[in-house]
């Protein structure tokens, strides 16, 4: 169970709020809640609200890779992680900084294209997982968040992106993806398919087909 001086933090009276509005966004299963700072939270300094306290996202999933979470949030490449903690069997509570910007999915259902700084910092992302060993086996516009730029928007070409999902991430060439695998990652070339080994070659595919919703390089 989580340690007392840890949920003690997560404030709101202990309750935790539904983060989607829509019926369909239920079913992510993530909560929003309030909770003090935490010194040592990895990743970048996050958002307080006026009294002081951070706004944190609450997730609980079967499989999460802390580590590779870690790697990127040190390298401002995904939110901050406060915990990842066994509550119940083999249910993990994840606890992340909420990002304030919208999903790369957001503005793809638009028809609108994304910076090209967002896809230099997905591909960056990915090379540093890559450079861990680890493959992110996940790559789809709901798993990338975008950050406003100096603007304000989150169409500047100033934006940055952040990777927010880390249930499937394995080691290359030893990891199986899992029995319920997306059809949207579906990659004929490279075989990916449920229950086959994870290779960091389908995360470079997987990048390929989302630099299609990016702008190209302007230079």
């Amino acid at each position: 169970m989580p340690s007392l001086s840890f949920m003690d933090r997560l404030s709101r009276t202990g309750k935790l709020y539904l983060l989607a509005e829509s019926p369909d966004e239920r079913r992510s299963g993530l909560y929003l809640a309030t909770m003090s700072k935490s010194r040592g939270a990895d990743g970048p300094a996050p958002r307080d609200t006026p009294d002081g306290q951070v706004e944190v996202v609450v997730k609980f999933t079967a499989n999460y890779n802390a580590d590779a979470h870690r790697v990127l949030a040190a390298a401002g490449l995904a939110p901050a992680l406060h915990a990842c903690i066994p509550v119940c069997g083999r249910l993990y509570m994840v606890v992340m900084d909420r990002v304030h910007g919208e999903m790369a999915w957001d503005a793809e259902e638009r028809g609108a294209l994304l910076p090209h700084t967002v896809y230099e910092d997905v591909r960056a992302a990915l090379d540093l997982l890559h450079q861990h060993d680890l493959v992110f086996g996940d790559l789809r516009t709901p798993n990338v968040m975008v950050v406003p730029g100096a603007g304000g928007l989150a169409s500047d070409e100033g934006s940055r992106a952040m990777l927010i999902d880390f249930d499937w991430v394995g080691t290359h060439g030893i990891t199986r993806y899992p029995a319920i695998l997306n059809d949207e990652l579906s990659v004929s070339a490279l075989a990916v398919q449920r229950r086959v080994i994870m290779y960091k070659e389908h995360d470079l595919a997987m990048l390929e087909k989302f630099k299609q919703v990016c702008y190209p390089n302007a230079s």
